[in-house]
């Protein structure tokens, strides 16, 4: 993560709708927080606006690092986010070779995420870690398959495990 940047999705667009006050009085008003956050920059990513499509990212810069670890932590414990009853996410700000490499692991995350008994979570960089009640396996770079019974297979290196 970019030390105390976010990144907000699902905010619509409009005239002043990523300004340093906007964007602090929405992290206060979302997260339902006692103060609103300094923030020192924010703005829309960089690419072209898509008439009618989804709005662009918010990205901010959150004054103390404090502040946007207690966000990060509050918008996973509120999901789901609602703003005017649009649907919005908070998410840290990775670089793009770290958002690429933690893409990796999509496909699994999709497939754990319904089973009872297990739990998982992206490693720094390139690491997952797998717990199911009867171990915890650290997998890297990993290749699953779901078998047509609704099982998936998590393939690493010589390690395949059957869930």
């Amino acid at each position: 993560m970019r030390r105390g940047n976010i990144r907000i999705t699902g905010v619509p667009e409009g005239p002043a709708s990523s300004t340093t006050e906007a964007v602090s009085k929405l992290l206060r008003d979302v997260l339902k927080m006692d103060k609103l956050v300094p923030i020192d920059r924010s703005h829309r990513s960089l690419e072209p606006k898509r008439p009618g499509g989804r709005p662009r990212v918010i990205i901010a810069k959150l004054h103390y690092y404090q502040d946007s670890v207690e966000v990060l932590r509050r918008a996973r414990t509120l999901a789901p986010l609602m703003l005017q009853d649009q649907p919005i996410s908070i998410f840290p700000d990775f670089t793009p070779s770290v958002a690429r490499a933690r893409a990796a692991f999509n496909d699994a995350r999709r497939l754990l995420r319904d089973q009872p008994g297990v739990r998982f979570g992206i490693l720094f960089q390139r690491g997952f870690v797998l717990h199911t009640t009867e171990r915890r396996n650290n997998l890297w770079m990993p290749r699953v398959d779901a078998d047509p019974g609704g099982r998936f297979i998590i393939v690493v290196g010589n390690y395949m495990g059957f869930h």
